[in-house]
């Protein structure tokens, strides 16, 4: 037996030696790939866990208020629950994920305010950058390495994928998980089974993609928008019912039961917040109370700027590469089309289709390094570019023209922009004391700062109400106040002087409509912070802190 096997080792050895290489020389390559992919993973790791102290501004509520705030109300027991909680129309999957750790910091009485602000940061970065590091694996599946680098270049210098990827949005988890699960999709496309381990791995690879699509549906239920046409094309290639009996149905049941199971338990009763997330916001269409764009704002305003410059490589993959890239085109079609039938919109819905754009992208910025009449492009075995000597001047000049669009934008809308509302809450951190009964009112638009997740301290605060009401007539609270502030603050502390808050936060354009009541009541300004440079309607330049006199520190 042993000579046997002898015989055929060298056997396969020689078959591989007229091959230029030998089986050591083989796993050797295995070995260096499998440790610079583990450096490229941990490198997009730190990146983005730097990317978490670079981006210190404020985007859209959601960020706070449907994530951190609900893990801290699981895990300490207080932070508020919005309107969408009580109907029943979010999962409790992704806040989860941080009442997990918020639960250990308690435990291990590590729960200081700066870990609980940016653990959960730090765990969507961790996530964002193993979504990219697939990327990377699925440009390399698909179009060697060397392309490979040049979309995981383009991913990197996205301004917009800075700005969110390490945002708590479900948008950013849901945008990771279609990335990692479209690497594991295609790879078991590529399979072409002959033998047991063969088939072994092709179905270990669908049954990966499979999980992380359910996922991302459960963390948002969008998701599907990308997965229903890419398992609508699968289902043509192989046969339909094995497919669905073997593979879809019991991951699809597992997924749904392990939804139904979660969320029933924090709601305490039955629900199905999929169906709920679909009734709200296709047949009732909530969204619109938010406010409603043209049916072509994303062709026109949100796709352009989303992606900014990374459009013209775009447009030059398209065109030197278009039939190979004619899948993510059309992904990204579909997507972009279905949320232009609903009438409220936002940048950050089309944040999944980004990664997808980028694989077009460093396609085109690939052809372009490479293709030059006047340069020898010297490459290696594995179809990488020696060194950037060798990247022709087009190249270099894209390359640095993205670099410089991009740079720019993100660090000015991460550290710059819309910063004030994130200060404010720094500042409360270290003048309020629950022991002495501070309270503090926000009077701004609702949401327009983080919540008890940010003060992690059980004190009194109020914002204005603004939950959506479709009764005929209805004004919120947010509306009654801003039609005349004053009124609003004599009829709510009429004969209840005891009542007034510690402290009052809102923004520049409020203070002369409530200046009269401030200097009634003895308020004084102890903070002002920057917040934009465009102000617009009721947001101002600046957020203003008034403390009453007895409190000012």
């Amino acid at each position: 037996m042993a000579d046997e096997f002898l015989r055929k080792r060298r056997e396969t050895e020689e078959h591989i030696s007229k091959k230029g290489t030998s089986v050591n020389n083989l796993e050797t390559t295995k070995l260096d790939t499998s440790l610079k992919d583990s450096k490229l993973l941990f490198g997009l790791i730190v990146f983005r866990v730097c990317n978490v102290f670079l981006v210190q501004t404020w985007f859209v509520p959601d960020e706070f208020w449907q994530a951190p705030e609900v893990a801290h109300n699981i895990a300490f027991g207080y932070g508020h629950l919005t309107w969408e909680w009580r109907e029943g129309i979010r999962g409790f999957t992704y806040p989860l994920l941080f009442a997990v750790p918020f639960k250990v910091l308690e435990i291990f009485r590590l729960d200081y305010p700066t870990l609980v602000i940016y653990s959960p940061r730090v765990i969507q970065a961790i996530f964002g950058a193993v979504g990219e590091y697939h990327i990377y694996k699925l440009a390399r599946l698909l179009y060697g390495n060397s392309a490979a680098w040049w979309v995981l270049f383009c991913q990197v210098t996205s301004w917009f994928m800075f700005y969110c990827i390490t945002r708590t949005l479900t948008n950013s988890m849901e945008t990771a998980l279609i990335s990692i699960g479209l690497y594991y999709w295609e790879f078991s496309e590529k399979i072409r089974p002959g033998s047991t381990s063969e088939i072994n791995l092709q179905n270990s690879a669908i049954y990966k993609a499979l999980v992380l699509a359910s996922l991302s549906c459960l963390v948002r239920p969008t998701a599907m928008v990308i997965w229903v046409p890419l398992g609508v094309a699968r289902l043509w290639k192989v046969s339909p019912v094995h497919f669905l009996l073997i593979f879809v149905l019991p991951t699809g049941l597992f997924s749904l039961i392990f939804s139904i199971l979660t969320d029933s338990y924090f709601y305490r009763k039955f629900v199905l917040v999929q169906y709920n997330f679909l009734y709200f916001n296709i047949m009732q269409n909530i969204g619109e109370l938010y406010g409603t764009h043209p049916w072509h704002w994303y062709f026109t305003q949100g796709v352009p700027a989303v992606l900014g410059s990374h459009l013209a490589p775009l447009a030059i993959g398209l065109y030197s590469s278009g039939k190979c890239l004619q899948k993510w085109l059309l992904l990204i079609v579909i997507d972009v089309t279905v949320f232009s039938f609903l009438g409220h919109k936002e940048f950050r819905f089309i944040l999944p289709v980004v990664p997808m754009a980028m694989l077009i992208s460093g396609r085109g910025l690939h052809y372009i390094a490479t293709t030059d009449s006047s340069v020898n492009v010297k490459k290696h075995d594995d179809n990488s570019i020696r060194d950037i000597t060798h990247i022709s001047f087009k190249g270099k000049l894209l390359a640095i023209f993205l670099i410089v669009t991009n740079i720019p934008v993100a660090l000015y809308i991460g550290l710059v922009h819309q910063r004030g509302t994130l200060d404010v809450m720094r500042a409360l951190n270290e003048k309020v004391e629950t022991k002495t009964n501070d309270a503090v009112w926000f009077l701004m638009p609702c949401h327009s700062t983080p919540y008890y997740s940010y003060m992690h301290s059980k004190v009194d605060m109020r914002f204005l109400d603004c939950s959506p009401n479709q009764q005929p007539g209805y004004i919120d609270e947010a509306d009654l106040f801003y039609n005349n502030p004053q009124s609003w603050l004599d009829v709510t502390f009429k004969n209840r002087k005891e009542l007034l808050p510690s402290h009052l936060v809102f923004f520049d354009v409020l203070f002369k409509d409530i200046e009269l009541f401030l200097k009634e009541n003895s308020y004084s300004e102890c903070g002002r912070y920057f917040y934009s440079h465009f102000p617009s309607g009721r947001l101002g330049r600046t957020v203003c802190l008034f403390c009453k006199m007895d409190h000012n520190k």
